[in-house]
């Protein structure tokens, strides 16, 4: 709670801010579809599968074109939450446009992770498929309740995911391992995964709900309102919801205020989960890296090479004579030192 007291406002705005920024694009990508396959042209066409074989080269490009799109519209989104999260839960850290700043410096990363991500979900779901076929043909409800058996026990691969972003951007050790380190998550602490699901998604209905119980609030108090000041027997609901835009207008803008909050209230979630109970689980002494070891790094408990021992390595009394204020000598577990697990 005392991180949603003190980060929870930036954070919101920072979402927002960052979705808002998403508008431009999605327009234009809309015009240039618009473009390749425009309107008119599949409205007045003798039938859309006509229209698609006289225009098949377009078409594909602009499939492609719209595939490009959303890969980087959700690396985007990815790295701007998981990053600016991270910030938070981290670092004790926070502005306005972290969103958007960690959206931009994290894309490409994000757009690789990605893609590595979609290839080995197709094997997957390829080998999934080819299994429960397999058993489809000898019974078909085995198969049906084999695959229901099967999402609910994948659903802490869920956390896992977002684990690997969030290991993928702190630790900067690459894409294999990132996916190696944050599936070791899913091993072993599936439990906790499951726990990290389930709160998240409760709590995102949580707020949503709550956001519906305002709409609805809102509406009711200005159609109250309304009929108050005119002729209760001349007001139809149909004709004053139509009438009412300015209402239709502030729903709107309430709908879209919730959907960043509702994605900061999970990353919220499963990030502090993940530093507070899954990782000390799943790495006790941190995460190597591939650059030498610092004292901002992993480890910080094992000095390397001829660096002196750190604060916490030395004794009281060295302490003491090094640091006559011990209130301010450097604790585990600081913003500078995110990764002290162990």
């Amino acid at each position: 709670m005392d991180i949603v007291k003190r980060h929870g406002l930036k954070l919101s705005v920072s979402a927002l801010l960052g979705f808002l920024t998403l508008v431009p694009i999605i327009i234009i990508g809309f015009l240039l579809l618009a473009l390749v396959a425009p309107p008119d042209e599949v409205l007045n066409s003798e039938g859309i599968a006509s229209f698609i074989e006289d225009n098949s080269f377009s078409l594909t490009l602009g499939f492609i074109f719209m595939i490009i799109i959303y890969s980087v519209i959700a690396s985007y989104l990815a790295g701007g939450l998981i990053g600016s999260v991270n910030d938070v839960v981290f670092r004790n850290q926070s502005s306005t446009v972290s969103f958007v700043q960690h959206g931009f410096k994290n894309l490409w990363m994000t757009l690789k992770m990605i893609l590595l991500l979609f290839l080995l979900f197709v094997v997957a779901i390829i080998m999934i498929g080819i299994l429960m076929r397999f058993i489809s043909e000898f019974n078909y409800a085995l198969a049906t309740l084999l695959l229901l058996l099967l999402c609910i026990f994948l659903i802490p691969l869920s956390p896992a995911i977002n684990h690997i972003l969030i290991i993928y951007y702190e630790q900067k050790i690459g894409a294999f391992r990132s996916i190696k380190a944050g599936l070791e998550t899913f091993r072993k602490a599936y439990r906790q995964n499951y726990l990290s699901a389930i709160i998240a998604s409760f709590s995102a209905l949580s707020v949503y709900l709550m956001a519906i119980t305002a709409m609805v609030v809102l509406a009711s108090v200005v159609f109250l309102l309304n009929l108050a000041i005119t002729n209760p027997d001349t007001i139809a609901l149909d004709e004053w919801r139509e009438e009412n835009e300015l209402l239709q207008f502030m729903i709107f803008f309430l709908y879209l205020l919730i959907i960043p909050i509702i994605q900061i209230v999970s990353q919220l979630i499963i990030t502090i989960r993940f530093k507070n109970k899954i990782a000390p689980i799943v790495f006790p002494n941190g995460l190597p890296k591939q650059e030498p070891f610092t004292q901002q790094h992993l480890y910080p408990q094992q000095p390397f090479h001829n660096q002196h021992p750190y604060p916490q390595q030395q004794s009281n009394q060295t302490q003491a004579n090094n640091h006559p204020y011990p209130q301010q000598q450097q604790q585990p577990n600081q913003p500078d030192n995110p990764f002290n697990w162990g």
